[in-house]
């Protein structure tokens, strides 16, 4: 077992970056050497540079998949309500597509979806305290998965996957 340079946790030989703190460790392929015979860049300086893209986590890609399969139901439902009106069919076929695009930034670690499905998830949260005291009872649900999702994309591992340091690695001097 090796150790993370940044805070000394115990990690796997081959981790790509630390489950802690989201320091990415993977040696960059083809280091150009210096006048000092030293990899200029044997590893990667940290969660900002993302020269190769860490393994993405589980829950990204969940969150991903759901997104592009809710864009393409979407679209769908968008395509039946086109022949009923086209009033009512195209804003549902902008919104799936919209839906799908953000869905493969996800899954791709683009720095901006993380920012969007962050502000997206506290609206929903927003929107559905709005609608738990107008009685909808079902808002509970929402709001828990709003929550939920909320919680995960604000954890160091997913913060790194998608470029963004955690507030105690932007504070630290990077080693």
């Amino acid at each position: 077992m090796a150790k993370c340079p940044r805070c000394g946790e115990q990690i796997s030989e081959t981790a790509t970056f630390c489950p802690i703190c989201g320091y990415f460790l993977q040696t960059v392929p083809g280091a150009v050497s210096t006048a000092l015979g030293q990899a200029s860049s044997d590893r990667l300086g940290g969660p900002l540079q993302h020269a190769i893209p860490a393994s993405r986590p589980t829950g990204v890609t969940a969150i991903g998949w759901v997104q592009v399969m809710g864009g393409a139901l979407i679209i769908v439902l968008g395509i039946v309500f086109v022949i009923v009106s086209p009033l009512i069919g195209a804003p549902f076929i902008a919104l799936g597509l919209l839906a799908a695009f953000i869905g493969r930034a996800v899954l791709t670690g683009k720095n901006w979806a993380w920012t969007l499905d962050l502000v997206l998830n506290i609206l929903g949260i927003v929107l559905g305290v709005a609608l738990l005291v107008f009685g909808s009872g079902l808002a509970i649900i929402a709001i828990a998965v709003d929550a939920i999702i909320v919680y995960y994309l604000t954890r160091p591992v997913v913060r790194a996957y998608f470029g963004r340091p955690s507030k105690e690695m932007s504070t630290s001097a990077i080693p």
